[in-house]
């Protein structure tokens, strides 16, 4: 069998050929580093992600290497991550989601969409028409965090704190190997995120407020009483994922757009389809891939995936599967049906798309519409995260060459 090093600089950089040599000679790939097998096809993701045949509890994969003296953070970690909703299954995965999804949903849209219009329309305002920006740090961050922490009553001023502890959280959920330093730097971010809401919790509780965090508290009853336990692991799951992964599809969505002349006409046009944002997400998303873990000994693509075995779900080579998505490796926002699991499968389907669906179609829309010759002004960098897939930094001219 072929060997990949999907661990590299190189492959973070641009794993879309590597992810073509796997789906051809190794779809079921056993990967000895990070112990677990590593699928690309379309269909087989699908069905882990969406099947009954799998588990989302994997909180001890991000542990692998993980030395002796760093064994209490680690367990600390593990502990606060089993609270997200991400990361169990029935029934408490349902009984949590049904709690946010009463506090977060459709009936949420109109102040979203109210919050974007305006922040967008801030965060470019923001920026220097004559000169080069940092279009990660100075809009792609700012708007989806600003109107995130509108929704959950969180202050302006804190922003930057949550995206310190989101990236510290990432750095182990996405590291494949826990390092000392991984885990360290893992446990510290958690730490500090699940002491502030903690308190912010305990402010909405003497002094509840319209927004998110007094919403979900307000969903407890007498039978179902709603603890702290579960309203912090419910405002983290949103705060760290729903900030991060919309700032990385935004900053996606624009660097493919740059890259592809027909992309900005049509973004250029009257209007942008709501399609488009499914598109981005096919295309190049932000989530990289999701870990599941095997109910029982199954066979996929000619190769075993013993009881308890987890498995990598890469999003992004099933999206790029020519078996489901026409010229896969083309951006077409026109593109008839778009076949994607940019946003997740199943039960645990992306509570937040909602969201970003809003922010990065009135972001890629607004940025071209009033900057439309604006081009890359140098290299990207990709974060090397195996969860997430997005740019550190993206350097762009907004008046262009």
């Amino acid at each position: 069998m072929p060997d990949f090093d999907i661990l590299s600089d190189a492959f973070f950089a641009d794993p879309y050929p590597t992810f073509a040599e796997m789906r051809r000679d190794a779809p079921c790939y056993y990967d000895t580093r990070l112990e677990a097998h590593i699928l690309t096809r379309y269909r087989d993701v699908e069905r882990a992600l969406g099947g009954v045949e799998f588990s989302a509890e994997r909180v001890d994969q991000w542990g692998k290497g993980a030395p002796d003296n760093v064994q209490d953070e680690l367990a600390f970690f593990a502990r606060e991550l089993k609270r997200w909703i991400p990361f169990n299954d029935p029934p408490i995965h349902t009984r949590l989601r049904t709690r946010l999804g009463a506090s977060f949903g459709p009936h949420n849209l109109p102040r979203i969409e109210q919050l974007t219009s305006s922040l967008v329309a801030d965060g470019l305002d923001q920026l220097d028409p004559a000169g080069e920006v940092d279009l990660i740090r100075d809009f792609a961050y700012p708007v989806p965090s600003r109107i995130l922490a509108a929704l959950m009553g969180i202050p302006a001023e804190d922003i930057g704190r949550f995206k310190q502890w989101t990236v510290e959280i990432f750095t182990l959920i996405g590291a494949g190997v826990a390092t000392e330093e991984a885990v360290r730097t893992g446990h510290r971010g958690i730490r500090a995120m699940r002491d502030y809401c903690r308190a912010l919790i305990d402010e909405r509780r003497a002094r509840p407020q319209d927004d998110v965090v007094s919403a979900l508290i307000a969903t407890g009853t007498p039978d179902d009483p709603v603890t702290d336990d579960d309203v912090a692991g419910m405002v983290m799951t949103m705060i760290a994922a729903g900030h991060e992964t919309t700032t990385y599809l935004i900053g996606n969505a624009i660097h493919a757009v740059m890259g592809d002349a027909h992309s900005r006409e049509t973004v250029l046009g009257p209007g942008l389809a709501a399609e488009a944002v499914e598109e981005f997400a096919r295309y190049d998303g932000a989530v990289f891939s999701i870990i599941r873990r095997a109910r029982g000994d199954l066979t996929i693509n000619g190769e075993l995936v013993p009881q308890g075995a987890p498995v990598f779900c890469m999003l992004h080579s099933a999206n790029r599967d020519p078996r489901v998505n026409r010229d896969p490796d083309r951006l077409d926002l026109a593109r008839a049906k778009v076949t994607h699991v940019g946003f997740g499968a199943g039960i645990h389907k992306c509570i937040g798309s909602l969201m970003a669906r809003a922010v990065v179609r009135e972001a890629v829309q607004g940025l071209f519409e009033r900057f439309p010759a604006a081009q890359p002004a140098g290299e990207v960098t990709w974060i090397r995260n195996l969860g997430l897939r997005g740019m550190a930094t993206f350097p762009v001219r907004l008046g262009g060459a």
